[in-house]
């Protein structure tokens, strides 16, 4: 549920000010917290929440790269 709330913010604040890149680098960037959480020497709940910020922002920034190309082939 909550993978789905950001994945809607960050698309509806996207096409409302018709940017991509910064929302598809936000999404990069939380990945590369949560993957550097995890390869830290963190308690497990931690892990679990730099997980699910590896997922989160995979989620986010895929519908966003994808956007992006269909609008630059058009």
């Amino acid at each position: 549920m909550c993978l789905a709330i950001v994945l809607l913010i960050f698309a509806l604040w996207s096409d409302r000010i018709k940017l991509r890149s910064p929302f598809v680098f936000a999404g990069l960037v939380m990945c590369l917290i949560g993957f550097a959480i995890n390869i830290s020497d963190a308690p497990v709940g931690v892990k679990y929440f730099g997980t699910f910020f590896c997922v989160s922002g995979s989620y986010a920034a895929f519908p966003g790269i994808i956007a992006w190309c269909a609008m630059l082939l058009s």
